[in-house]
């Protein structure tokens, strides 16, 4: 008897009912905004047409030989490094809403904003779509964090932010 309750099949806990989840405005989804490219295209731009200027420099400098065509093609080649740099370290950053937790991580920073909370003091300033939107979540003893366009699209963020701020009013935005 003893052998037959050690072999007697456990309810793997997959099986168990959930516990009833506490109600809330915001949707348990994980909405990942997409990244914007713009900053990372002009350089690939950039880095192009100083790597076209250094093969024809180089290619000048070697059949003339002479100081200055020698020069401007080290110039070009330093600003070819110098762009590729620039774009090997310039990558916007991810912006993820999971259960109305704001994640944005950079390339060595991550941070963390609870935006169903009235504790997280934030402000949205102009309109989306305009020029001076951006929304400026304030920070104790450090400067606010400021998301822009250039992060992510206005009008698809202020969506999901009025859905874990739906209280926020009018006066709100500048």
């Amino acid at each position: 008897e003893t052998l037959a309750a050690a072999t007697t099949p456990r309810t793997p806990l997959a099986a168990l009912p959930e516990p009833p989840a506490a109600p809330s405005t915001v949707s348990p989804q994980r909405i990942e905004f997409a990244r914007r490219g713009g900053t990372q295209r002009l350089l690939a731009g950039l880095l192009l047409a100083s790597f076209g200027g250094l093969c024809l420099t180089g290619w000048t400098a070697w059949q003339e030989r002479t100081t200055s065509s020698l020069a401007i093609a080290a110039i070009l080649g330093v600003l070819t490094l110098v762009m590729w740099s620039a774009r090997s370290s310039a990558s916007p950053p991810t912006l993820v809403v999971d259960r109305g937790q704001l994640d944005i991580t950079g390339r060595d920073t991550h941070h963390r904003f609870d935006l169903t909370s009235d504790y997280t003091p934030i402000e949205v300033v102009g309109t989306p779509g305009r020029r001076d939107w951006k929304v400026l979540i304030t920070r104790r003893s450090m400067p606010p964090f400021v998301i822009d366009r250039s992060m992510v699209d206005p009008h698809e963020f202020m969506e999901v932010f009025d859905r874990c701020r739906p209280e926020r009013s009018s006066t709100d935005s500048r």
